[in-house]
Protein backbone atom coordinates (compact mmCIF):
# COMPACT_ATOMS: atom_id res chain seq x y z
CA UNK A 1 0.00 0.00 0.00
CA UNK A 2 1.28 3.43 -1.09
CA UNK A 3 1.30 6.49 1.10
CA UNK A 4 1.66 10.22 -0.37
CA UNK A 5 5.16 11.41 0.77
CA UNK A 6 6.11 15.19 0.64
CA UNK A 7 8.74 17.56 1.24
CA UNK A 8 10.09 20.89 0.91
CA UNK A 9 14.22 22.43 0.15
CA UNK A 10 14.76 24.13 3.78
CA UNK A 11 16.64 27.05 0.66
CA UNK A 12 14.40 27.48 -2.26
CA UNK A 13 10.77 25.01 -1.09
CA UNK A 14 11.22 23.40 -3.87
CA UNK A 15 8.89 20.65 -3.42
CA UNK A 16 9.69 16.54 -2.98
CA UNK A 17 7.21 14.47 -3.59
CA UNK A 18 5.96 10.81 -4.43
CA UNK A 19 3.66 7.54 -3.44
CA UNK A 20 6.06 5.71 -1.25
CA UNK A 21 5.40 2.04 -0.10
CA UNK A 22 4.72 1.41 3.74
CA UNK A 23 4.32 3.99 6.12
CA UNK A 24 6.48 6.30 7.71
CA UNK A 25 9.78 4.99 8.72
CA UNK A 26 12.93 5.32 10.35
CA UNK A 27 14.91 3.86 7.37
CA UNK A 28 16.24 6.55 4.87
CA UNK A 29 19.26 8.97 4.07
CA UNK A 30 20.05 11.18 6.71
CA UNK A 31 20.83 13.96 3.70
CA UNK A 32 18.83 15.11 1.01
CA UNK A 33 20.06 17.37 -1.74
CA UNK A 34 17.99 19.38 -3.89
CA UNK A 35 17.99 19.27 -7.08
CA UNK A 36 17.12 22.45 -8.26
CA UNK A 37 19.41 24.67 -5.98
CA UNK A 38 22.00 21.76 -4.62
CA UNK A 39 20.72 23.22 -0.83
CA UNK A 40 21.96 19.92 1.31
CA UNK A 41 18.67 19.09 3.59
CA UNK A 42 18.83 17.21 6.70
CA UNK A 43 16.53 14.50 7.65
CA UNK A 44 14.91 12.32 10.04
CA UNK A 45 15.90 9.08 8.76
CA UNK A 46 19.10 6.79 8.86
CA UNK A 47 20.53 4.47 6.82
CA UNK A 48 19.64 1.05 7.16
CA UNK A 49 23.54 -0.05 8.03
CA UNK A 50 22.60 2.76 10.82
CA UNK A 51 20.07 2.11 12.58
CA UNK A 52 20.26 0.16 16.28
CA UNK A 53 18.98 -3.24 16.59
CA UNK A 54 15.46 -2.15 17.87
CA UNK A 55 15.16 0.18 14.75
CA UNK A 56 16.01 -2.22 12.49
CA UNK A 57 13.66 -4.86 14.70
CA UNK A 58 10.61 -2.33 14.17
CA UNK A 59 11.01 -1.36 10.48
CA UNK A 60 11.02 -5.70 10.08
CA UNK A 61 8.38 -5.59 12.19
CA UNK A 62 6.37 -3.39 10.21
CA UNK A 63 7.64 -5.10 6.30
CA UNK A 64 6.56 -8.51 7.86
CA UNK A 65 3.18 -7.20 9.14
CA UNK A 66 2.29 -5.66 5.62
CA UNK A 67 3.85 -9.01 4.22
CA UNK A 68 0.97 -10.91 6.41
CA UNK A 69 -1.52 -8.20 5.58
CA UNK A 70 -1.21 -7.22 1.46
CA UNK A 71 0.80 -10.39 0.73
CA UNK A 72 -0.74 -13.67 2.04
CA UNK A 73 -3.98 -11.57 3.18
CA UNK A 74 -4.46 -10.35 -1.12
CA UNK A 75 -4.25 -14.21 -1.25
CA UNK A 76 -6.53 -15.77 0.93
CA UNK A 77 -8.95 -12.88 -0.59
CA UNK A 78 -8.63 -13.85 -4.03
CA UNK A 79 -9.22 -17.27 -3.13
CA UNK A 80 -11.92 -16.55 -1.10
CA UNK A 81 -13.89 -14.14 -4.00
CA UNK A 82 -12.96 -16.55 -6.29
CA UNK A 83 -14.57 -19.41 -4.36
CA UNK A 84 -17.71 -17.12 -3.83
CA UNK A 85 -17.99 -16.25 -7.73
CA UNK A 86 -16.95 -19.28 -9.80
CA UNK A 87 -17.22 -21.99 -7.37
CA UNK A 88 -20.19 -21.13 -4.91
CA UNK A 89 -23.64 -22.49 -5.98
CA UNK A 90 -26.41 -19.69 -6.33
CA UNK A 91 -29.62 -19.24 -8.38
CA UNK A 92 -29.86 -23.46 -9.53
CA UNK A 93 -26.62 -22.78 -11.26
CA UNK A 94 -23.06 -24.55 -10.44
CA UNK A 95 -21.29 -20.97 -9.75
CA UNK A 96 -22.49 -17.65 -9.68
CA UNK A 97 -19.87 -17.25 -12.98
CA UNK A 98 -22.12 -20.13 -15.12
CA UNK A 99 -25.34 -17.95 -14.13
CA UNK A 100 -23.70 -14.76 -15.79
CA UNK A 101 -22.35 -16.91 -18.83
CA UNK A 102 -26.06 -17.97 -18.84
CA UNK A 103 -27.26 -13.91 -18.79
CA UNK A 104 -24.32 -13.23 -21.37
CA UNK A 105 -23.36 -10.62 -19.28
CA UNK A 106 -19.75 -9.94 -19.78
CA UNK A 107 -19.41 -7.12 -17.97
CA UNK A 108 -20.32 -8.43 -14.61
CA UNK A 109 -18.19 -11.51 -15.74
CA UNK A 110 -15.39 -8.43 -15.94
CA UNK A 111 -16.53 -7.34 -13.27
CA UNK A 112 -16.23 -10.54 -11.04
CA UNK A 113 -12.52 -11.12 -11.99
CA UNK A 114 -11.23 -7.78 -11.79
CA UNK A 115 -10.87 -7.72 -7.97
CA UNK A 116 -9.50 -11.32 -7.82
CA UNK A 117 -6.95 -9.92 -10.52
CA UNK A 118 -6.05 -6.84 -8.24
CA UNK A 119 -5.71 -9.02 -4.92
CA UNK A 120 -3.07 -11.63 -6.72
CA UNK A 121 -0.95 -8.21 -8.22
CA UNK A 122 -0.98 -6.34 -4.88
CA UNK A 123 0.55 -9.80 -3.39
CA UNK A 124 2.93 -10.46 -5.68
CA UNK A 125 3.88 -7.05 -5.18
CA UNK A 126 3.83 -7.22 -1.95
CA UNK A 127 5.97 -10.41 -1.90
CA UNK A 128 8.45 -9.73 -4.36
CA UNK A 129 9.07 -5.97 -2.35
CA UNK A 130 9.70 -7.72 0.63
CA UNK A 131 12.07 -10.11 -0.38
CA UNK A 132 13.96 -7.57 -2.25
CA UNK A 133 14.04 -5.20 0.92
CA UNK A 134 17.51 -5.81 1.75
CA UNK A 135 18.59 -5.40 -2.31
CA UNK A 136 16.76 -1.78 -2.21
CA UNK A 137 18.62 -0.87 1.43
CA UNK A 138 22.13 -1.95 -0.42
CA UNK A 139 20.87 0.35 -3.05
CA UNK A 140 20.34 3.27 -1.44
CA UNK A 141 23.35 2.99 0.87
CA UNK A 142 24.99 2.82 -2.44
CA UNK A 143 23.56 5.45 -3.66
CA UNK A 144 24.54 7.70 -0.61
CA UNK A 145 28.15 6.46 -0.51
CA UNK A 146 28.77 7.05 -4.36
CA UNK A 147 27.10 10.73 -3.97
CA UNK A 148 29.49 11.16 -0.72
CA UNK A 149 27.19 11.54 1.93
CA UNK A 150 23.62 12.34 0.75
CA UNK A 151 20.49 11.21 -1.59
CA UNK A 152 19.73 13.72 -4.59
CA UNK A 153 16.08 14.29 -3.69
CA UNK A 154 15.09 12.52 -7.37
CA UNK A 155 16.52 9.51 -6.08
CA UNK A 156 14.49 9.34 -2.96
CA UNK A 157 11.19 11.24 -3.73
CA UNK A 158 11.23 9.58 -7.27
Amino acid sequence: MAVYRFSKCGNCGHRFENMAEGGDSAYGPPFIKCSSCNHLNKTKYTLWRDLSILKKISVMFGQIIRLIMYGIGGIVASILIAYHTLIKSSNGFDSNFEYMLSINKWYAIIIFLLPILGLLYLAKSEIKGFFNLFKTFKYHENLYDKNKGFLWSYEWFD
